[in-house]
């Protein structure tokens, strides 16, 4: 079972024995957790399990590896997105990867190359900024939580959609 912690990064619970296994950010070491605040996490179906860090932006932990990397290599989310804080996640039917920030973006992420669109920003008009959640409801709609306000996408089979306010 995998703990995230508010400053003492991330724990491993082996159910069976009670023993926790911690993984920190170090500074200065490649391969390291990139922050010690952990929000959000999602195990792939490929077994590498996803870290939001308060931020850090995102992790992933390859279960072969053992070592903390950003998807694609590169920093995720982007810097020019004003804010390293992801907030939440969700792997869909499609399998597709959802990311969430504390600045309100709503982020769909290719795990393999770290590619990501932009698809849509909270925050203007008044609406509140800090994505809180993501859920997929059985007909595929994607509905994000948000202090104040909720969004939902909804999509047909192929992932075509709109955004709706609710």
């Amino acid at each position: 079972m995998w703990v995230g912690s508010h400053g003492g990064g991330l724990a491993a619970l082996d159910t069976e024995t009670g023993a926790l296994r911690f993984w920190r950010h170090e500074p200065g070491r490649e391969g390291s957790l990139t922050e010690n605040m952990v929000i959000a996490l999602l195990s792939d179906r490929a077994g590498a399990l996803w870290i939001g860090t308060w931020g850090g932006g995102l992790n992933r932990l390859s279960p072969a590896a053992q070592q903390y990397a950003a998807p694609g290599g590169a920093e995720f989310p982007p810097r020019d997105l004003r804010g390293r804080s992801v907030t939440c996640l969700l792997h869909d039917h499609l399998g597709e990867m959802w990311v969430g920030t504390r600045t309100g973006y709503l982020l769909r992420l290719d795990p393999e190359t770290g590619r990501s669109e932009t698809v849509f920003r909270g925050g203007h008009e008044g609406i509140s900024r800090l994505l809180l959640s993501l859920v997929e409801d059985p007909l595929g709609r994607l509905s994000t939580g948000m202090s104040g306000t909720r969004r939902r996408l909804d999509r047909d089979l192929h992932g075509q959609g709109r955004l709706q306010e609710r």
